[in-house]
């Protein structure tokens, strides 16, 4: 006797769908798990130049320190004299604080008042030196559109000669312009 074919059960491979599907699970697995080792690699290089950064940033706080204790030094040690011109209804003036001082000592500037002005200056700075080494800074803040130009030239001259001839008075100009930058 003969079979009839399609007579009865045929059976489905599944084997190869298995594999395809086994296959494409397994390329998902591996883009997923590529796609994370970048991103971890990505988190990893943005870890690093924080840390970088942070690395900059306390070596530059440390230097900030530094400079504020030697600072304190000065602060302690150091005379600190500022000039600043002016000029109003009373004529021109040089102003003169120590050490931050809210009070000031009031120098009448003029033609006639140079060689006064000019000593006055001298001795107040000379008298700051006391032979113990410490350091004389004299700033002087400069109003161009407020002096004259001898009074400027017998001002900047004379205090050109202190730091000079002194090793402890250091002398800094400051025009009103290069305040305002």
């Amino acid at each position: 006797m003969r079979r009839r074919r399609g007579s009865g059960r045929e059976e489905i491979n599944l084997t190869p769908l298995l594999d395809v599907l086994f296959s494409i699970l397994f390329i998902v697995l591996l883009a997923g798990a590529r796609m994370e080792q970048d991103r971890v690699d990505e988190a990893k290089a943005e870890a690093d130049g924080l840390r970088q950064e942070l690395s900059q940033a306390q070596d530059t706080a440390e230097g900030y320190k530094m400079q504020l204790e030697s600072m304190e030094v000065f602060e302690e040690e150091a005379t600190v004299l500022t000039l600043r011109n002016t000029s109003g209804e009373g004529g021109h003036r040089l102003l003169i604080s120590r050490d931050n001082d809210a009070s000031a000592e009031v120098i009448p500037l003029g033609p006639d008042r140079l060689e006064n002005v000019k000593a006055r200056l001298r001795a107040l700075v000379e008298g700051e030196l006391d032979g113990s080494g410490a350091p004389v800074f004299v700033v002087f803040h400069c109003d161009r559109d407020a002096i004259y130009r001898r009074e400027y030239e017998a001002l900047t001259d004379t205090l050109s000669t202190l730091q000079r001839d002194n090793k402890e008075v250091f002398f800094k100009l400051l025009n009103r312009e290069e305040e305002t930058k």
